[in-house]
């Protein structure tokens, strides 16, 4: 955790990862408001469970830029390598899939409405984390519940411009339907001599 800048310090002087030659690495995978987690919409998981508090606009605006901020907390802190988690049901999760995601401003409806938030996200974090360092994306490629292969392609083609070096991707997602859980791994790479990124297994 890096959500506030005490946290910092005691980071830097874990001293036994870089002595064994071992990058450290921190993934950012959502935030909270006092003692609110907040959802893309105001839709409770099943009739068991609460219905939570659907974040306004201006709140995905200050979280955007929460999580930039912590990208420069994670670089200050030694980190080397730094994942943002929008797997598995957390907040970017929600906003892409469109079971979970019912908001009607420009972060709900579309589908490049859906990408949006994890879009800003990615561009305020590439501000604050320096370009020689990995960035790396979680996704859930196929959760069941409106996103699928189709979509994670497409939005790597997004995110690979945007300073994205690595998504990391499971297959399915826990607790959609009962999906399995397998996962692979998706890599932007590019090519030494013409420049150009491709992506692949």
């Amino acid at each position: 955790f890096v959500w506030i800048y005490i946290h910092i310090t005691p980071y830097r002087e874990i001293k036994l990862i870089r002595e064994g030659n071992v990058a450290a690495a921190c993934s950012l995978s959502g935030a909270m408001i006092g003692f609110v987690i907040p959802l893309a919409s105001a839709i409770a998981h099943s009739e068991k469970w609460p219905v939570p508090k659907a974040l306004e606009r201006g709140e995905v605006k200050d979280l955007v830029q929460a999580w930039g901020n912590a990208a420069r907390r994670a670089h200050e802190a030694g980190f080397e390598v730094l994942e943002l988690h929008g797997a598995h049901g957390y907040l970017v999760h929600q906003f892409l899939s469109e079971r979970s995601n019912q908001r009607t401003d420009e972060y709900g409806g579309s589908e490049a409405n859906r990408m949006r938030f994890i879009t800003e996200v990615t561009e305020a974090v590439r501000a604050h984390w320096p370009d020689d360092k990995p960035l790396f994306v979680r996704l859930s490629v196929e959760d069941n519940a409106g996103w699928g292969p189709e979509q994670s392609v497409r939005l790597a083609k997004i995110l690979k411009g945007k300073g994205v070096d690595h998504l990391p991707i499971p297959i399915s997602t826990p607790g959609f339907d009962n999906a399995p859980y397998a996962s692979c791994s998706m890599f932007i790479t590019k090519d030494p001599d013409t420049g150009k990124q491709n992506i692949g297994n």
